[in-house]
């Protein structure tokens, strides 16, 4: 096929879904397993020049009215330690949506881009004004 020589982008969705029956209990075996697979996928990545989106569920902690920063990995607290680059999505009302940087070593952590997400497609946009207390 020709599709694949070209590829470049690998995406894992929801690999919570993967690794969470494996860390419950003492999840020892369960983070072990999750460093060797990240140790992979960067691996691939270098030899091969794919790009790898991982999606992780998160858990909110109620302590800030910023969903970005009020949020932590569902798969506990080694995850934040394996990505190259970590960023956050929050949903801001009905369309609007912002992407935070929460590790990079390349871009400023804490950096936000703010989207809008329609029927016409993705948009940049300004953040939300917050609402009076």
């Amino acid at each position: 096929d020709k599709f694949f020589p070209n590829l470049r982008l690998v995406v894992v969705d929801a690999i919570g879904s993967i690794f969470a029956p494996a860390i419950g209990g003492n999840g020892l075996v369960g983070h072990a397993q999750m460093v060797a697979a990240t140790m992979l996928m960067q691996r691939i990545a270098t030899r091969h020049h794919v790009a790898f989106v991982v999606c992780n569920h998160t858990t909110g902690v109620g302590r800030s009215s910023d969903a970005a920063e009020d949020s932590s990995p569902a798969l506990g607290q080694s995850w934040p330690y394996l990505p190259c680059v970590s960023i956050a999505l929050a949903r801001h009302g009905e369309e609007v949506w912002s992407a935070t940087v929460r590790k990079s070593n390349k871009v400023d952590v804490g950096r936000s881009a703010y989207f809008k997400v329609s029927e016409r497609g993705v948009e940049n946009t300004t953040p939300v004004p917050a609402a009076p207390a």
